[in-house]
């Protein structure tokens, strides 16, 4: 897969919620002590809010006893909370509620990455991933109106039951790593997926009544290269390539005119 044309689709009402990317590299113990010359950095460039927090993350140890180890992120925030970047010692991370176009996103995700080059100096860039993340709110039993086949399972009536949640989770290897595609419903809950329901996604993790179709599309690059932009944006625009063609190919033609498919602008 490769760089998309000049040329391409775009929904004028487009039922993205979220879409996030994260660029593992080499881990940094003591990049705590270089937060504040990012900080400054970021502050300059339209992400002026700041938090700290810890995550526990879970680890199983080889013949030994399970065991919760505690980790730093530094949280760095747009001015109108849309746009997130986060730091750990082994990765750094940008989400959005407020994607454009590719183009825009990794505009914003290469600022982060010089800041994070300049100053820390990974030595390796490791695994990449992007996530998009849409929702049909209230989208009952309407589910293959906006939805192919693929990415459905029963309908309440092919089984004969009142009504039913689908789930239909798929992994895909890819020439760099892999693609995975959930199609699940919801009822009552946030437009997002449990793992996502962060304070940084706040304005979207509020539970909505009905019952709700989520199409979770998460799209990898597990190889590793050196931690320059150059090779950064190219890994991202393949798995950019395979998330776009999954969901084109989920999508039915309803859906495509309802969310006012049109050929975006070319850009130079």
């Amino acid at each position: 897969m490769s760089r998309e044309p000049n040329e391409k689709k775009k929904l004028e009402n487009s039922p993205l919620v979220a879409v996030l990317t994260e660029v593992r590299f080499a881990p940094i113990l003591t990049i705590g002590n270089l937060i504040p010359a990012m900080q400054e950095e970021r502050r300059r460039k339209g992400f002026p809010g700041f938090t700290t927090s810890m995550v526990h993350q879970f680890q199983m140890a080889l013949g030994g006893e399970p065991t919760f180890q505690q980790t730093s992120r530094w949280v760095f925030t747009s001015k109108d909370n849309a746009q997130t970047i986060t730091i750990t010692t082994e990765g750094m991370s940008l989400q959005t509620t407020s994607y454009d176009d590719f183009e825009a996103f990794l505009a914003t995700l290469k600022e982060a990455a010089d800041v994070v080059a300049t100053i820390a100096e990974p030595s390796f860039a490791d695994r990449i991933g992007l996530r998009y993340v849409d929702a049909v709110p209230n989208v009952g039993d309407k589910l293959s109106e906006y939805f192919n086949e693929t990415v459905l399972t029963f309908s309440a009536e092919q089984l004969g039951v009142v009504s039913l949640l689908s789930s239909q989770h798929i992994v895909a290897k890819t020439e760099v790593g892999h693609l995975q595609i959930r199609m699940n419903q919801v009822e009552n809950g946030p437009l997002l997926p449990p793992d996502l329901i962060t304070p940084e996604l706040a304005s979207v993790a509020t539970p909505v009544e009905g019952v709700h179709a989520i199409l979770d599309i998460d799209s990898s690059d597990e190889r590793r290269s050196d931690f320059t932009w150059d090779l950064i944006e190219e890994r991202l625009w393949n798995v950019h390539a395979y998330a776009g063609s999954a969901f084109w190919k989920s999508i039915t033609e309803n859906a495509r005119k309802v969310w006012g498919e049109r050929l975006a602008e070319a850009r130079a």
